[in-house]
């Protein structure tokens, strides 16, 4: 009978597999185990499980980044005395006017600007006495009508002259007649308005309305942080504002309390001012804020405040340094010595150091810190 010997030799190719399996298997671990050792350096001692750090140069700090607002100061403008349906607004954003400028229409009639400090409280027509009349004087004189330049309080036939030429250029009817609401009088001229809620087309507009605000020169930055936010900041930390403008934190204060509201709020200010104008407020050091606010009614910023100061020099993981029972800090180089340290600056996880060579190799514990 014919043996088959198939079966046998299937069982023999098995068995060779196996064989052949735990054999790479071992030599594998040995590789593995040998190239461990070997990226240590320092196998044969107690510390073979260390990996290795070599020293360079490096800089750490650490920064929170915020988004801060810039915003005008205002004060309130001068009260309006026009009666009627705002018909066009002329002025309806953020811009400079001078005497003589068209700010707004009521009932098609225009109101223009006048710089005064008496405001309107009636029409003024031939005969009429007062300090309301000088103003309207000196207001005519500066339009270009020389002939009325002068204190007299007397509305007069020269005076009527004049009003008649610049209610016609105006746009008004050349009547001789200044309405109380043809001219809005304001202290300071010229000046950035803003309008207000009062000033919008097809509102009724009332004597007594204040139609827009005036800037008071000097724009804010403000800058609100949560409470632990603030708590990492220091005063005199540097500051970037924007793209380039330098700053330092200046101080820290509460927020005001909400109206009705006695709690201080959640949050605190940070006040920035200039490097070498620490005692002012940053926007009033140069026209930096102003130029970047423009007509708008508020403009936001990046703002970066370093809460640790960067510094730069060798640097190791803070796990290689080791702190004795004296306070003196070491790190141990892969020969085994021992070499002291001061550490000058730290952050995320990474310490710049001095007494400590570029180039120099040294233990780290714990697989985490290779590099």
């Amino acid at each position: 009978m014919k043996r088959d010997w198939r079966p046998a030799v299937r069982r023999t190719g098995l068995v060779l597999a196996v064989v052949i399996a735990v054999a790479v298997t071992f030599q594998a671990g040995r590789w593995s185990v040998g190239s461990a050792t070997r990226a240590t350096g320092i196998a044969g001692d107690a510390t073979a499980t260390a990996m290795t750090w070599t020293v360079e140069n490096r800089s750490v700090g650490r920064s929170l980044s915020f988004t801060g607002k810039i915003t005008p100061t205002t004060a309130d403008g001068p009260t309006a005395r026009a009666s009627g349906v705002i018909t066009s607004v002329l002025v309806g954003r953020s811009t400079s006017v001078k005497a003589g400028t068209p700010l707004y229409t009521v009932d098609l009639r225009p109101v223009h600007a006048g710089r005064g400090k008496v405001p309107a409280f009636r029409a003024l027509s031939l005969g009429d006495e007062g300090a309301d009349v000088r103003q309207l004087r000196g207001f005519l004189c500066a339009q270009g009508s020389p002939s009325v330049c002068g204190d007299s309080p007397l509305f007069d036939a020269n005076l009527q002259s004049a009003l008649m030429q610049w209610q016609r250029g105006a746009g008004l009817s050349a009547d001789g007649t200044l309405q109380a609401g043809d001219i809005l009088w304001f202290p300071t001229l010229p000046v950035r308005v803003r309008p207000t809620e009062a000033l919008e087309t097809g509102r009724n507009a009332t004597p007594g309305d204040r139609p827009y605000r005036v800037d008071k020169g000097v724009p804010e930055l403000e800058l609100r942080v949560a409470r632990d936010q603030a708590a990492l900041i220091p005063v005199g930390a540097a500051v970037l504002v924007g793209d380039d403008q330098q700053a330092v934190v200046a101080g820290l204060g509460q927020v005001p309390a909400a109206a009705g509201d006695g709690a201080p709020g959640g949050e605190m200010l940070v006040r920035l001012a200039r490097p070498a104008s620490p005692e002012k407020q940053f926007c009033a050091v140069d026209t930096y804020c102003l130029r970047a606010l423009g007509k708008e009614a508020s403009v936001s910023v990046p703002i970066k405040v370093q809460t640790v100061p960067e510094q730069s020099g060798p640097a190791v993981p803070m796990a290689a340094i080791e702190t004795d029972a004296a306070g003196q800090t070491s790190v141990r180089l892969v020969d085994g010595t021992r070499q002291e340290v001061s550490v000058v600056g730290s952050a995320g996880g990474i310490a710049v150091v001095t007494g400590l060579a570029v180039g120099a190799t040294v233990a780290v514990p714990g697989p985490q810190a290779q590099k």
